[in-house]
């Protein structure tokens, strides 16, 4: 058969096969973003992938049926079985029999990892494609003559304006080029700097496009200084590894086991043979495919990514090309008759397993019914065209498709990606407390609905859990309950690393119901469901154990936090946290050593300088602590709570001026920040400057109406000037807000005692009794209530 229909055959049938099983709907990951990106044009998270996103959106208009999801999954789909025929080239131009040739390719089409790339919407298929287009174009050297450096030059341009990571096969490709061709003269090289060039061009539809404020655009890429961090990732940095020989030296060879369960044992140990056999033999394009395997496992050994195995779905060339070599010299090893034919049956049998181990997806629907459920949650509780904000990890990436691309009745905004004029402001607010507070003014707090992990307290409001998604304000609909919406494939085992992170990221928002409704012991089981689903997801364990941590579950979240350390040891929001704990529970000098252990593994985080310096400051060393409260805010000047504690170290170091400066500061970041009046307050307090406290406060309860905690602060003013009845006042309001309040119960206790009122007295007396920890004020107010008679 003809070299040309056996490359279309081996297309085809990967094609067929792919299309057979292709999800009809949206998968979980990063697919839900990636889609609506292409689709309304506008850009996707770093690097941007402005090739995916043109051709995304050109293909989806030019195949005529299918939902937009089945459209967008058919691309990677096509763009696989475009890789595999590739493949299949690359073999044949390396002397290995038509048959052989065949046979290794469809087995390497009918992996797992392959599969899943190819029935997925997401870019690592291009990846594959671009990478093979690359590595094949050296070989094709006698054909193409001197033209093969424009090609290099034109598709090396292409492949790094779509995905860092494929430098490495441009690397080999130009070495490979090199020892096949040599050294082009100095017009060819001229003309292929221009071709790489006019590859890279691709990247000015960021620039051009973020210009236009398209429906998503992360940060400001339409500057110079937000161009360049977009596209060279730098929000990312932070991912690679801390150097460490000892480690880097295990996480490399790490590499090659997860090669041997990614791509399976047989197809991997053909290859090593093909390796050994093939440098002996043909040393020069062996080793090219052996170097692009050692580059991907250095690359495995330094980024410290969840699902790595996607990163490096491009090694399978390596693997595919050495397993032809490998199943070729073995034929000539054994000198069989029809050597070829036993040696492609034999890898037939590899292929026939594959198929065997391939099933429909169990998380088919699992994206769409979560996306379609938030909703749904949202219009209940909210109405429809309400607002919900997002905090932009995977679990609100499906939304975006929902909002952006099919009739979903809401308006989105993602904190990471959305335009900040959507909540009408100029610039991206801070933190998800500012940005609450722009929105619920900008929409009126009951049309806004959030996703995700939220603060304790919003807008001087406790958030309330409708369905799927959090609110600050009372329900103008109904407020859903989150196990009466259907989600399909929870919990399902899945090969999908995104399908376990959904699951789990419904079992921790199920646990924060559970704790609303009170109910501890399924809030228990929900936090068990999380941590069993996401299998080895350090960020599943980091959230369980901040939920216990909020709750004063602290043996728990203790115990959950160091099993996040042990799934990743140079995970620094891991060891971040489990200091958070360790503060907790008093044990400050091991906790400073988390801290530092963090910044080792990540010396960027701002507020993990603010932690540390935090418990510095907590055991008197205040001169750390204002080196890295002035670190935390050179490397992020928004962080409301650096500023707070900075002004605290301030005030116990008797710079007031300095503490006031610090207060106002996190004030003008955020001015509904309740933590900024109050400590500014409790400051103007302890200087006796009583004028100056009631002002603020009163301009706090403004911005924040009905905040308990500032309510009981004017309460505690209006004590210490001997106006009971205005304390009073003050105080009950703030007890009815919020009847946790410790410091509001004592000093409403020691008012009505004041007042005369003695049996009001008792009850408050007994009610700091029974939520205060054993101490100096607690006695004090067991001392009051004998006095009292209680």
């Amino acid at each position: 058969m003809h070299k040309r229909w056996i490359v279309l055959l081996v297309f085809a049938s990967s094609l067929l096969l792919y299309v057979i099983t292709l999800p009809r709907g949206l998968l979980p990951g990063d697919s839900g973003e990636l889609i609506a990106a292409s689709h309304t044009l506008s850009i996707s998270h770093p690097p941007g992938y402005p090739l995916y996103t043109l051709v995304g959106n050109l293909f989806s208009r030019i195949v005529p049926f299918g939902s937009l999801a089945w459209r967008y999954n058919l691309l990677s789909a096509v763009a696989v079985s475009a890789m595999m025929a590739l493949i299949w080239l690359m073999l044949a131009q390396l002397g290995i029999s038509k048959a052989v040739a065949t046979a290794v390719t469809l087995a390497v089409a009918t992996l797992s990892s392959t599969w899943l790339q190819a029935t997925t919407a997401e870019v690592y298929g291009f990846n594959g494609f671009l990478a093979t287009s690359l590595l094949l174009v050296p070989l094709l050297h006698r054909r193409l003559g001197w033209r093969i450096w424009l090609l290099i030059g034109y598709l090396g341009g292409l492949s790094m304006s779509h995905h860092l990571t494929l430098i490495y096969p441009l690397a080999v490709s130009a070495v490979l080029a090199l020892r096949m061709k040599g050294k082009p003269d100095s017009r060819c090289a001229i003309l292929a700097v221009l071709m790489f060039i006019l590859g890279l061009a691709m990247w000015l539809y960021i620039p051009v496009r973020s210009s236009l404020e398209p429906p998503l655009v992360w940060g400001k890429t339409h500057t110079v200084g937000g161009f360049f961090a977009h596209i060279s990732a730098q929000g990312y940095r932070w991912r690679l590894r801390a150097f460490s020989p000892l480690a880097r030296v295990r996480d490399f060879l790490e590499f090659f086991k997860l090669c041997l369960s990614e791509f399976g044992i047989p197809l991997c140990l053909i290859a090593a043979w093909g390796a050994f056999s093939g440098l002996r033999r043909t040393p020069a394009l062996t080793g090219a495919f052996v170097a692009l395997l050692i580059l991907f496992a250095g690359h495995f050994a330094m980024y410290n990514i969840p699902d790595i195995s996607s990163h490096i779905f491009t090694s399978l060339i390596s693997i595919g090309v050495l397993a032809g070599i490998g199943v070729h010299e073995a034929a000539r090893w054994f000198l069989l008759r029809r050597s070829n034919l036993v040696a492609s049956l034999a890898v037939s049998a590899i292929l026939i397993h594959n198929l065997i181990g391939i099933e429909p997806r169990s998380d088919e629907w699992l994206a769409d019914d979560y996306a379609r459920a938030i909703c749904e949650s949202a219009i209940s509780a909210c109405g429809k065209d309400c607002l919900i904000i997002t905090s932009g990890d995977l679990s609100t990436f499906p939304i975006l498709y929902l909002a952006l691309t099919q009739d979903a009745q809401v308006k989105i905004y993602d904190l990471g990606a959305s335009n900040p004029e959507i909540i009408g402001q100029q610039e991206r607010p801070p933190s998800l407390e500012a940005c609450a507070a722009h929105a619920t003014r900008f929409y009126g707090s009951h049309k806004v609905a959030f996703v995700g992990l939220m603060p304790s307290r919003l807008l001087g409001k406790q958030p309330r859990i409708c369905g799927m998604v959090s609110i600050i304000d009372k329900p103008v609909g109904t407020c859903l309950q989150p196990t009466q919406l259907k989600i399909r494939g929870l919990g399902a085992e899945s090969r999908d690393y995104s399908s376990r992170l959904l699951s789990a990221s419904y079992y921790l928002h199920l646990a924060r119901w559970y704790l609303q409704q009170g109910d501890t012991l399924s809030f228990d089981e929900a936090i068990t469901k999380a941590t069993s689903v996401a299998y080895d997801d350090v960020g599943t364990f980091i959230n369980a154990a901040s939920l216990c941590l909020a709750i004063g579950k602290l043996g728990e979240a203790l115990s959950i936090a160091y099993k996040a350390i042990n799934v990743d040891p140079d995970f620094f929001e891991a060891h971040d946290l489990l200091a958070n704990i360790l503060v907790s529970t008093g044990r400050v000098n091991e906790a400073i050593s988390e801290y530092k252990l963090a910044l080792r593994g990540n010396p960027s985080p701002a507020m993990v300088h603010s932690n540390l310096a935090n418990a510095y400051a907590s055991r008197g060393d205040y001169e750390l602590a204002l080196e890295h409260f002035s670190r935390a805010l050179s490397l992020d000047s928004t962080l409301i709570n650096a500023h707070i504690g900075m002004g605290r170290v301030y005030e116990a170091t008797h710079r007031y001026d300095d503490a006031i400066r610090s207060y106002r500061a996190a004030r003008s970041l955020d001015p509904s920040s309740v933590n900024a009046y109050h400590a500014e307050a409790t400051l103007y307090l302890a200087l006796e400057r009583y004028d100056d406290a009631v002002a603020l406060l009163r301009k706090g309860l403004k911005t924040s109406p009905g905040e308990a905690l500032l309510l009981a602060d004017l309460g505690v003013i209006f004590l210490r000037r001997d106006r009971p009845d205005s304390a009073i006042f003050y105080l009950e309001q703030a007890v009815r807000k919020d009847a946790s309040l410790l410091t509001a119960h004592g000093n409403l206790a020691v008012a009505y005692e004041r007042m005369g009122l003695r049996q009001k007295a008792i009850a408050e007396y007994r009610a700091y009794v029974e939520m205060a920890p054993p101490g100096r004020l607690r006695q004090k107010a067991q001392d009051a209530l004998k006095r009292l008679g209680g």
